[in-house]
């Protein structure tokens, strides 16, 4: 089976880092598969320090992946509990949560952005932070501290102070550094830095597009030796994004033509190292060993080459052997200059 990390993109967040044992527990998430298919819901189970279930809720997911929900404790004595996010049954987060007994903090958090998504490299985005005291009025220069699950925030300080008002506003710029051309999800936590910082924070997050071209491979059969490859490549349109990144006709723009395409092809296989003979005393036969296998890569293929005028490069591999496998390694640049680098995995039945 398959490590749920190679599989799913997945996040887990709470409202704060410690809780009374009769608090309301408030679960934010994002989920999204690695080969962006749709997820629909995930599982999220609230359990008790020796694993024991205390609520179970299936959560259905957003347009862009993102979900949430929330627990309510009764009166919780024990340490800590245990929150569990199940995708297709596999688990794919697990956190662990204080639970203690102290007067509640006074101090409430409250953050925003004003988009939702923002292709990286030019795009900015505006982040809003209000901190006020739980009767409303604002919290003064109350200091905060902001910070990204993955990626960089730009040229920001992390740790902020709020003016009279307890408002914060920045323009950030967002980044990542990937060399794939789909939209990565970042979470941003903000957290109050004063003496109550484990108990108050808030998330925010958005979808960022590392790259402004999609390239897309594909093979087809042609017969036991030979597949023909094709590379699509299209520039990345936002005006209609729907937040569903697994829907790529949603920003498939136009057809990208002289774009330069570099490929390789990898061979992979595997050498038996033969250990010796064995013999079965109740079949009566003999029979080979081996201990181990040796592995093999080879480069057996570059191509060189650019897009036509429908953005497409098409060619023909014909010395597929039985029994190995072949990476094919698409890489080209957008029109910044960012590598791109796309793969298609074939392995070659006997």
């Amino acid at each position: 089976m398959q490590n749920s990390s190679s599989l799913y993109w997945s996040y887990l967040y709470f409202d704060r880092g410690l809780y009374l044992p009769t608090d309301d527990i408030h679960v934010f998430g994002f989920a999204q598969k690695r080969d962006g298919k749709n997820i629909g819901t995930v599982k999220v189970k609230l359990q008790n320090s020796d694993g024991r279930l205390i609520e179970e809720k299936e959560v259905k997911l957003s347009d862009i992946g993102t979900y949430e929900t929330h627990f309510k404790l009764d009166n919780y004595l024990k340490d800590y509990v245990r929150v569990a996010v199940l995708i297709d049954n596999q688990e794919v987060n697990l956190r662990y949560l204080n639970i203690a007994r102290f007067e509640k903090p006074v101090i409430h958090l409250n953050t925003t952005l004003d988009k939702g998504f923002i292709m990286m490299g030019g795009d900015t985005v505006t982040y809003a932070a209000d901190a006020t005291f739980y009767e409303g009025t604002p919290a003064a220069y109350a200091g905060i501290s902001v910070n990204s699950s993955y990626g960089s925030l730009g040229k920001v300080e992390n740790n902020q102070t709020c003016d009279i008002q307890g408002h914060k506003e920045l323009t950030l710029s967002p980044s990542v550094t990937t060399s794939d051309w789909r939209p990565k999800y970042m979470g941003i936590r903000t957290q109050y830095t004063g003496l109550e910082k484990v108990y108050v924070d808030d998330y925010e997050g958005l979808l960022i597009f590392p790259r402004d071209i999609m390239v897309e491979g594909e093979t087809k059969k042609i017969s036991d030796e030979a597949v023909e490859v094709r590379v699509d490549v299209h520039q990345i349109n936002l005006g209609g994004f729907q937040g569903e990144t697994h829907q790529y006709d949603d920003y498939r723009g136009d057809e990208a033509s002289e774009q330069p395409i570099n490929i390789e092809i990898i061979e992979t296989y595997y050498e038996k190292i033969h250990q010796g003979k064995r013999y079965d005393h109740i079949k009566k036969v003999s029979y080979d060993v081996y201990d181990s296998k040796k592995k093999h890569q080879n480069t057996v293929k570059t191509v060189i080459g650019t897009t036509d005028e429908s953005g497409s490069f098409i060619f023909n591999f014909n010395k597929m052997i039985p029994e190995r496998g072949y990476t094919i390694i698409i890489t080209t640049q957008d029109s910044k200059g960012r590598n791109i680098q796309e793969k298609i995995i074939l392995f070659q039945s006997p």
